[in-house]
Formats: C-alpha cells, structure tokens, sequence
C-alpha cells in the first residue's frame, strides 16, 4: 500500500471516529448538531435591538428562534438571540406532561426575589396563563448584568398542581463558559450560559434573519431531572427586570403583537398560534411506582404494609388458609395497587407489571385492572397457571382499548391495578401464598 492511500485511510477512519463520537459543547452556539431551529420569531423585538456584537454585553432583548434536541441522557436548548445585559430576564418553561399549571399560582417558591410568584396568580384569580395545552412542570429563569465582569446567574423552580414545589438560585456562570454554575443550590444539575454577539435577526422594525442566528442562551438539563421524558413541549420569553414586564419575544410568535406588558394579565390560549415547540413527536411514556396497596378480600399478609417494598425489589408477601377441599371455596389472595396517573384523557395504553412468586405448583395466577367505578369488576387481562414455584416471574398486563382505559382511569386519576392468585385442583386445608416484588404501572400518552 502507497504513503498517500495510508493517509487516505487514516484520514477517513480519524473521520469517522469524530463524527461517531462528537456531542454537543455548550458554549453558547448551537452548532451543526443541534439541526435547524424549531422555531422561527415572527416578530419584531420591543425590547431594543442589540448591536455591539460582545459575548458579554447586549444593548437589547430579542429571540430569534428557539432549538433542542436530546442527546447523551440530557436536553439540550439554545434560545437564540440576546438578553440585554440590565438583568432582564429568559424565563424557560418545560412540559413534560406530567402535572404542572397551565396557569401560574402564587404559592410557588420564593424564587430570584420572589419572580416566579410575581407572574403567578396575586389572589384575584390572574396569573400568567399558557396554551390550553401546556402545563409546565419545571422552570428556568436566566438574568445577567454588565458590572465590572459580566455575570449571568440563574433560578429554577418545580410548578407543583398544588403550588409548593422547591425552587432555588442555581448559581451563576460567565459568558461562553462550559455552563458550570457555582455558589447556589443547583438541585436541577444544569448547565447554562450566554453568548451575546448576535448582531443581526430581528430588529425592532424587522424580522428578516431570524432564522440565521445560532448564538444565545444554551441550556443542558439532565433528562433525569426532567423525570426521563422522551418527548416535552417548550416555551421562552424575555422578562422584565422584576419579571413584571413581559416583551413580545416569545417562542413560537405572537403574530407581531407589541409588548404584552403585565404578565399575570397574559393569556396565551388567547394569541393565535402555540407559544411553545414541541421536542419529539412521538408519545410521551410515565413509568409509576404505587402510592399504596391493599390486600383482600381474602388473605392475611406476613410482613408490614409497606408500600416502598415493592418499589425497592423487595417482596411483600400474603397468606391464605384453606379450611375446604371444595375447588369453588378455595380462598384467593388479591393484591391491589394504587396509581396516580399524570393524565387522565389522551391514553394510548396502560401497562402493569408484577414481579411475583408462587408457593405451589398449581397455582392460578390472574392480573388485570380495576374498574375504576366498581371495584367488584375486574379486567383479566392476564391468567396463566404456575407450574414453577418458588420461583421469581415478570407478568404484564397490557390494556389499549380506549373504552376500557376510559373505565379504568377515575377522574382523579387514580388507577387500581390487581394481581390474584389460587390454588386450583383439589387439595387438603394447608396455607398458599403469593408473594409480590415489584409492581409498576406504564401510563403512555399523546
């Protein structure tokens, strides 16, 4: 082989392993890897245009255009464009579809001076309001100032139904930096940080360019703080300095909308159009440990009724006693397991899964669902004869039909879920037992 096919080769193979192994490096930039841009502004910015072109300084607020992608267990977001260096704010909200607002409480964390609860609701029933369809579960609020050394510091928060959830100054970071942030309580583990240089995109007259910046505001989130969702929703907008002021720069658009000002008088399911992007079209998949169970209407349980048992892998475990031969008194053990699930319409599938072990051969083992407004009715959705006892079986339970699902999922979204077990075929009065290690309920929705 000749020196110029070797270095061809080594070329081509120094190539691949680049290109096999690169990822995303937050900087500021959304590089080739992150795609085109969800998003696109669709109006002028009324929070000044930024000209100086500095990574650490911006004489106005806009966004350009919003991208995302999932990459390495983490979410990656950069909201392109600038933020005006007088601590003017990006609030980031995340939908998971799991539980969140749909309108913003006032009883959320004290968060950057009391911000986030400054959008929410001030007791008249106000509060920042989103499309009907977006109830974000999770907040991120960047801000950054212009003093002797650039500064960009951030806040996160979680939007509980209830209100209530933590909330925490994250800590703060430089302009172009790997997005580290230190000297806060940062319970998300995200990175953030600011490259400032944009010169061009929208202008306060113009929206011409938008598409072509790639510099901002970039984020990395761990999927896992996230709740390892495998697809979200996402929306952005440029605050005021006491996050009191809302601008028109949102993502996806307000159709070229002014400034929308008092953001607890803001309700977005009233501007045409989705304020947000959606990140992955496919649906979006809640694995669920049980908040409780209970055992009947047979059966005396060996052990304490400890819920977390069977979230750990380890075992709970019943008993029941036959005082008869007769096949059609034979006592059963009955395990039903309590759910919340985050939805209640829009379910494409629900999935049980039971972890169990019977003493006996022999043994009829039935898992299924509760009928959510009787508890007498019960979807066998799985039955099978243990042949092998003693030994550990995963069983699952699987249920698409939507009317079923309708009849499952109560209102409040409680789900029961039951495994049932007997022994069958004659046999003398003696114990028989079932014993659960797991059991965990798969709510996908759209």
């Amino acid at each position: 082989m000749n020196n110029l096919k070797k270095l061809m080769l080594i070329a081509g193979a120094t190539l691949m392993s680049v290109t096999a192994f690169a990822q995303i490096v937050v900087d500021g930039t959304a590089e080739g890897l992150y795609g085109d841009p969800l998003a696109v502004q669709d109006t002028p910015t009324g929070f000044g245009d930024s000209f100086v072109g500095l990574v650490d300084f911006a004489t106005g607020s806009e966004i350009d255009g919003i991208f995302a992608k999932i990459d390495g267990g983490n979410l990656y977001v950069v909201v392109s464009g600038n933020l005006e260096s007088n601590f003017n704010k990006l609030e980031l909200f995340i939908d998971t579809g799991v539980p969140g607002q749909n309108k913003l409480r006032g009883d959320n964390a004290d968060v950057d001076f009391n911000g986030l609860n400054r959008m929410g609701d001030d007791g008249t029933g106000n509060g920042l309001t989103f499309d009907a369809d977006f109830s974000p579960k999770y907040w991120f609020s960047v801000t950054g100032g212009d003093n002797t050394t650039y500064n960009l510091y951030a806040n996160a928060a979680i939007l509980e139904p209830g209100g209530g959830g933590y909330g925490a100054y994250a800590g703060t970071t430089t302009a172009v930096s790997d997005g580290t942030l230190s000297g806060g309580d940062n319970f998300q583990n995200f990175k953030v940080t600011i490259n400032n240089s944009n010169a061009a995109g929208v202008t306060d007259f113009s929206i011409d360019g938008a598409a072509d910046v790639r510099t901002g505001v970039e984020f990395c989130i761990p999927l896992a703080s996230l709740g390892n969702p495998s697809s979200m929703k996402i929306s952005a907008m440029v605050n005021g300095l006491f996050h009191d002021y809302l601008s028109n720069q949102v993502i996806a658009g307000v159709g070229g909308l002014s400034n929308l000002g008092e953001p607890r008088a803001v309700n977005f399911a009233n501007i045409a159009g989705n304020q947000y992007v959606q990140l992955g079209s496919g649906p979006i998949t809640e694995v669920l440990a049980p908040t409780s169970y209970t055992l009947g209407p047979q059966g005396a349980e060996e052990g304490t009724n400890d819920v977390s048992k069977v979230t750990t892998s380890d075992d709970i475990r019943a008993v029941a006693f036959n005082t008869t031969v007769a096949n059609n008194n034979i006592p059963s053990i009955r395990y039903t397991f309590f759910f919340t699930s985050p939805v209640t319409t829009g379910i494409t599938e629900l999935k049980a899964t039971f972890e169990s072990q019977s003493q006996f051969a022999n043994h009829e083992i039935r898992g299924g669902f509760v009928n959510a407004s009787n508890n007498n009715s019960f979807f066998d959705i799985l039955i099978e004869i243990e042949n092998t006892p003693n030994v550990d079986k995963v069983r699952v339970a699987s249920m698409t039909n939507p009317t079923d699902i309708a009849a499952v999922v109560a209102g409040d979204g409680t789900v029961k879920t039951a495994l049932r077990g007997r022994k069958v075929g004659v046999m003398p009065a003696q114990k028989h037992r079932l014993r659960v290690d797991m059991a965990k309920l798969e709510v996908t929705h759209n």
